[in-house]
């Protein structure tokens, strides 16, 4: 989850307060972002052991989930209609793919 400080907050509060008395027809307006999703190797631990028994590590089981390190450029797009389709951008998003 992504968390913005108070001064940021305060922006974009003001930012909005200030089209919010536009005449803009808002069905004709698209709001675009991009960003990085990072996805790592994580471990879960099972443990498998009889009501009573108490805990070793002999019964312990550890699992991956996923290998490596990744990173994927995501873009996506909302508009009056809801939200576009998440587009995952290969290489670097440069103005004419936007």
């Amino acid at each position: 989850m992504h968390v913005i400080n108070e001064e940021n907050k305060e922006k974009r509060v003001k930012f909005c307060r200030s089209v919010s008395r536009w005449t803009t027809n808002w069905q004709r307006i698209v709001f675009t972002d991009e960003s990085w999703l990072c996805a790592e190797a994580f471990h879960l631990r099972y443990v498998r052991r009889f009501a009573g028994e108490e805990l070793s590590e002999e019964y312990a089981m550890k699992k991956t989930r996923f290998n490596g390190n990744k990173k994927y450029l995501v873009w996506a797009a909302i508009s009056f209609d809801g939200p576009e389709e998440l587009n995952f951008i290969e290489g670097t998003m440069e103005t004419d793919v936007y």
